[in-house]
């Protein structure tokens, strides 16, 4: 599946081998973003959740129940990308959020007329921590008080797949021998969910997107456009 840029203000860490290698400086001040930012997502979940309580001796309403939310990963990957393959629009509809919806639905519409695609799980690769959250943030959708909560999660899956092609032909549709082939794949499944802050019930969860880790590139960029949304607000209030 084609991997997207990940999410405004999620840092998705990629392996140590690509961090900055130009300077040491460079190396340390993105090793400490990651630390940080996974550090800050915790402790804000971890905050909801003793929220829930609603007091000091009383159990929490909602837990982080991360086991089922890697079977729910590992499930809706899994049925996205065979809806995707055999152009399912219906179920795409029901495993994605709206706009990446609309997005694989625009590529199903271009392709040709006489072919047709599968795609298959070979395994999940690897033995521990396959699929793992690799990190997860909740935040009100809102400013305004009594918002629902936004719950994101990001789960990496390590998969071998198989993608079959078929081509119509007078007897039919027939497979193209030389077009299966496996690949493995790391892909980071961005899921989210509503929670409402009530009555702590949440609704079903949905894919957000495929997305690839997040580059030093890409957080440098992030962070200065970030700042210049700071810096235009500050101005608005100076006399």
């Amino acid at each position: 599946m084609v991997l997207e840029p990940p999410p405004t203000g999620t840092l998705i860490p990629p392996p140590i081998s690509q961090y900055p290698r130009g300077s040491v400086g460079a190396f340390f001040r993105f090793a400490w973003d990651v630390l940080f930012n996974l550090g800050r997502a915790r402790m804000q979940c971890l905050g909801i959740t003793l929220t829930s309580k609603g007091g000091v001796f009383k159990k929490r309403k909602y837990k982080l129940d991360n086991k089922a939310v890697l079977l729910e990963a590992k499930a809706l990957h899994r049925e996205m990308a065979e809806a995707l393959a055999m152009g399912d629009k219906t179920t795409l509809g029901r495993v994605c959020v709206k706009n990446l919806n609309l997005s694989v639905g625009a590529g199903i519409e271009r392709r040709a007329g006489s072919r047709r695609y599968a795609w298959e799980l070979v395994r999940y690769n690897g033995w521990r921590n396959n699929p793992r959250i690799v990190t997860q943030m909740i935040a009100p959708a809102t400013a305004e008080a009594g918002s629902p909560l936004v719950r994101q999660v990001v789960v990496r899956i390590d998969s071998r797949q198989r993608r079959l092609e078929y081509v119509k032909s007078e007897r039919g549709w027939r497979l193209r021998e030389e077009s299966t082939r496996e690949v493995d794949a790391v892909e980071n499944v961005v899921l989210v969910n509503m929670v409402d802050p009530r009555t702590w019930k949440t609704s079903e969860w949905r894919i957000l997107g495929i997305v690839g880790n997040t580059t030093p590139e890409q957080w440098a960029a992030e962070q200065e456009s970030l700042k210049a949304i700071e810096e235009e607000e500050l101005r608005k209030f100076k006399l």
